[in-house]
């Protein structure tokens, strides 16, 4: 089949996840994969877009993307996007012929190219896997939160990651016979349990006799790490053997990074900065519990956060917040353990660093469930079969 999905991110800049993953696995399976994205920092080209055939996650794959001019810098290339992206996506599908458009872009494109699609009689899939309108704040929210609803009433299927989600979705006009959940894939040919690597070990000032506690990803300003920090505090000033890892650049990074200076605890808050792909389970495996405090919020509660998947794959124990899309696929003490604020968090996490035992039963328990639910086999023939169900329609 030829598939071509659309998004608003950039598929060079972003760190890998699914956007990435479905791309190249499907392309692997012998599928004409394109993908449509938006480049968010300095532009790839100028007048025209340009395509390249690309890989970032799956040796072998060859996903054709395409980057459309960008001529303006910050919100006002984003505004001028919401012209730009249709266009180039009408040229798309002129050229390519797609049995189907799977569609990540919500408030940049999302209702333009689902408006699109109706018109041309092409297969729309909507793949959703936040809240667009909460995830950040922004003077247009109240738009996105219509182009969110517009989408999920006009695509053919609406596809989320988790029933949280799903039924978030179904509450702004999607069918629920026409939804489903197909949880993300974890490639654990790449996250899986090991040993620390020494080297990583020194690289980042950890000695092999600390306890490490480790969070990853973007640094959002609801990542609740700020507040997590002020409570780990005096038990760190109390065991300096207690390092506290964190993998991840963000909107949060430098107010979290002066936070530790101010409790003079930088030489135990150990912030190396955002991990490229190929590093980033090594780095995992530097950790001995593993930790999620994101903030109890709407754009929280209907995530999925992939980080928690890669954590449990690691063989990490996770604390994390009792977030509704999270506990809908995993539920309490089956690797993780559920925290209600960042104190309890906090005292947690403290119990469970020094306790080697339990925390190998924990971690048991969340690699069984993701090998079960995770196996990227399964996940991607659950993509193929409902992509398919529109050539037999």
């Amino acid at each position: 089949m030829k598939i071509l999905f659309v998004h608003e991110v950039s598929w060079f800049n972003k760190v890998v996840y699914e956007m990435h993953d479905f791309p190249e696995l499907l392309s692997l399976n012998g599928h004409q994969v394109h993908f449509l994205d938006f480049d968010e920092g300095r532009p790839r080209a100028k007048w025209k877009p340009v395509t390249t055939t690309e890989t970032r996650a799956h040796n072998g794959s060859q996903v054709s993307v395409t980057t459309p001019p960008r001529f303006l810098p910050g919100i006002f290339g984003r505004l001028l996007a919401t012209i730009i992206q249709p266009i180039i996506f009408l040229q798309l599908i002129k050229q390519i012929k797609p049995d189907v458009v799977v569609t990540y872009s919500i408030p940049t494109s999302g209702w333009q190219i689902t408006k699109i699609c109706n018109k041309k009689n092409i297969p729309i899939v909507a793949r959703v896997i936040d809240i667009p309108h909460v995830l950040r704040e922004s003077h247009f929210n109240s738009l996105v939160r219509w182009s969110e609803g517009y989408v999920f009433r006009n695509s053919n299927f609406v596809c989320t990651h988790n029933e949280t989600l799903r039924q978030y979705c179904i509450g702004l006009g999607a069918a629920p016979d026409k939804s489903s959940v197909i949880y993300p894939g974890i490639d654990m040919s790449r996250f899986f349990p090991a040993p620390p690597r020494q080297d990583l070990l020194t690289k980042v000032g950890i000695q092999p006799t600390d306890k490490v506690l480790l969070f990853m990803g973007t640094i959002f300003r609801f990542s609740g790490l700020v507040e997590l920090l002020t409570e780990l505090a005096p038990a760190l000033h109390l065991d300096k053997s207690i390092k506290f890892l964190i993998l991840g650049d963000g909107e949060d990074f430098n107010r979290l990074h002066e936070l530790a200076i101010t409790l003079d605890l930088q030489s135990q808050v150990i912030m190396p900065g955002r991990i490229e792909y190929d590093l980033l389970a090594d780095y995992l495996r530097l950790g001995h519990v593993a930790l999620l405090p994101f903030k109890q919020e709407l754009v929280t509660h209907g995530a999925l956060p992939g980080k928690v998947l890669q954590y449990l794959a690691c063989g990490l124990p996770t604390i994390a917040t009792p977030l509704d899309g999270l506990q809908s696929m995993i539920p309490p003490n089956k690797g993780i353990l559920y925290a209600n604020n960042s104190q309890e968090m906090a005292n947690i996490a403290i119990d469970l660093v020094s306790k080697p035992d339990q925390q190998h039963q924990l971690a048991a328990f969340g690699l069984d469930l993701m090998t079960l639910h995770c196996n990227w086999h399964t996940q991607l023939q659950s993509i193929e079969q409902m992509i398919a169900s529109f050539q037999r329609a």
